[in-house]
């Protein structure tokens, strides 16, 4: 679908708003151009047009926002209810204190703005009670002795001085790794919010920051990193779902850390990537009752010599057994809308079915409108694969689950 939409960013602070899958035409100036074909050429298409100026955007299959010079905001909205997405952005990263997610999200159709405003009501109540504080290890040359003096490092770096000591103590500190990822994450938001629309929340973000004096806010690859050292127990369990936010937001986020006149940040959400892991998740959970388990990724090679790599989405192996029982193919796009791409689908599969001497295999697509699930038998061969549809348009995540379970019961009736 092309929409014309020409003036949508050439004013600052001015935001365009498009549909997953959405193409219009667009007045862009040309830094925004520019940085659109550099930055961004995996997640969307920017092709000049016959009129200068006037360009054509067409989004892809990645959702959320990206902060332009000027001020600007591209926001790109999913074709998957909110509520739903919510779902499945907490299947993928674990965050089973969000399950089942919030009510009221279908009036938001933004996924950032409502991850955003939870996790500052979140860090508001947390600093009500207070920032949780912990004995840090701390060494450093002072001019009078504190807690002890580390003999070896004192010797080498000052003899016999006595007006220098190298010591070691404990701090109580509020500069903890929770704090830390708090403060990471509070400090990308402001450059992620829409001038226009969401100005009262960017103050609060800026406030909140004023509360984590003394915490070292670290870059976005290494609060990841201390997002995996972080172990809840009873004096800091209540920065758990909020640390879940936090996670959700950091690993969606890509920013430029360089200095220079405008901060280019983004949150997007790779819909193939995630609707792939959300069923193999899915699935990883729904199976063992049925005595079966899931192997995701495993990479294989398809020729004896081993140059030709292939990596499965899912393999489905029965209890206690070696050799798979069923492969499954997830694929973000819509079932039958290009013939090309059902059959570079089949070809795909055909060829994992080949590998491991199995007969069935597993498609599963994504349903945005009613589809009828299809088996097709290949010509000249035993083998059969199904196409299966996960309905993704249910009307809330209790129904998406009900989808889910329908997928596991089809692939355990595979096996009986």
């Amino acid at each position: 679908m092309l929409t014309n939409k020409n003036s949508a960013l050439s004013t600052p602070h001015s935001a365009l708003v498009l549909k997953e899958f959405e193409a219009c035409e667009v007045e862009l100036p040309k830094e925004i151009y520019t940085l659109l074909r550099s930055r961004y050429a995996r997640q969307l298409e920017v092709a000049p047009t016959d009129k200068p100026g006037v360009y054509r955007l067409a989004v892809r299959d990645h959702v959320g926002r990206v902060s332009l010079p000027g001020g600007g905001m591209l926001v790109i909205q999913p074709k998957v209810g909110v509520a739903n997405l919510f779902y499945m952005l907490c299947a993928d990263a674990s965050l089973a204190n969000f399950h089942p997610p919030p009510i009221g999200l279908d009036e938001n159709p933004d996924i950032l703005g409502f991850v955003i405003a939870a996790l500052v009501k979140g860090v508001e109540r947390l600093l009500i009670k207070g920032l949780y504080r912990e004995y840090v290890p701390q060494e450093q040359d002072l001019p009078f002795v504190r807690g002890r003096i580390v003999l070896g490092e004192q010797l080498r770096r000052h003899r016999d001085l006595k007006h220098h000591h190298v010591c070691a103590y404990a701090d109580l500190t509020a500069d903890t790794a929770e704090n830390k990822v708090l403060a990471a994450t509070l400090r990308y938001l402001p450059a992620l919010l829409q001038p226009r629309g969401e100005s009262e929340l960017a103050k609060r973000v800026r406030c909140l920051l004023m509360r984590f004096e003394g915490v070292n806010a670290p870059s976005r690859g290494a609060a990841i990193a201390l997002l995996r050292t972080v172990r809840l127990h009873r004096l800091n369990a209540e920065y758990g779902p909020i640390l879940n936010l936090c996670r959700l937001v950091l690993h969606h986020l890509t920013l430029d850390e360089n200095a220079g006149p405008h901060a280019f940040a983004s949150f997007l959400v790779d819909m193939p990537r995630l609707f792939e892991s959300f069923v193999t998740e899915r699935l990883r959970a729904l199976l063992p009752p049925y005595g079966l388990r899931v192997v995701a990724q495993r990479h294989d090679y398809l020729d004896e010599e081993r140059r030709v790599g292939i990596r499965p989405d899912i393999l489905v192996y029965r209890a206690h057994e070696t050799e798979p029982a069923l492969v499954l193919d997830a694929k973000y796009r819509q079932l039958y809308a290009s013939e090309s791409d059902l059959g570079r689908d089949l070809y795909q599969v055909s060829a994992y079915l080949d590998r491991y001497g199995l007969s069935r295999g597993v498609l599963v697509y994504p349903q945005f409108e009613r589809v009828e699930h299809a088996e097709l038998k290949l010509r000249g061969t035993p083998k059969r694969l199904h196409l299966a549809t996960l309905n993704l348009s249910a009307p809330n995540p209790e129904q998406l689950e009900q989808s889910c379970q329908q997928l596991a019961n089809l692939v355990m009736n595979f096996e009986l």
